[in-house]
């Protein structure tokens, strides 16, 4: 009778940096954009007051001190996950869950 290879009953070598990115990238990026759009929201109303009169220059501002946020954030996320080492385990992925506040802080 012939070998049949069972692949229910194999061992599962599961790459934990790459789930630890699966989790990690989407919170860190909603954090990123939710801080994001609450400063654009109330810092527009602080450039209407600091640029009377002049609404479509404060709204340029404010979208561009958005969109340099979104890139020092995104940039700063981006650079914390390059790791030099693989996560080896569940408890290796501290290497991301403690770096996922850091952007919010700026």
């Amino acid at each position: 009778m012939p070998k049949v290879l069972n692949t229910f009953e194999t061992e599962c070598s599961m790459d934990y940096t790459v789930v630890s990115y699966a989790v990690y990238l989407p919170f860190a990026i909603g954090v990123t954009v939710w801080v994001g759009r609450t400063l654009s929201r109330n810092g527009r109303l602080f450039l209407n007051a600091v640029f009377p009169g002049d609404d479509k220059l404060a709204d340029a501002v404010n979208h561009l001190l958005v969109v340099g946020f979104y890139l020092l954030n995104l940039g700063f996320v981006v650079l914390w996950m390059k790791t030099d080492h693989e996560v080896g385990s569940v408890q290796g992925s501290s290497t991301h869950s403690r770096s996922s506040s850091a952007p919010s802080c700026w």
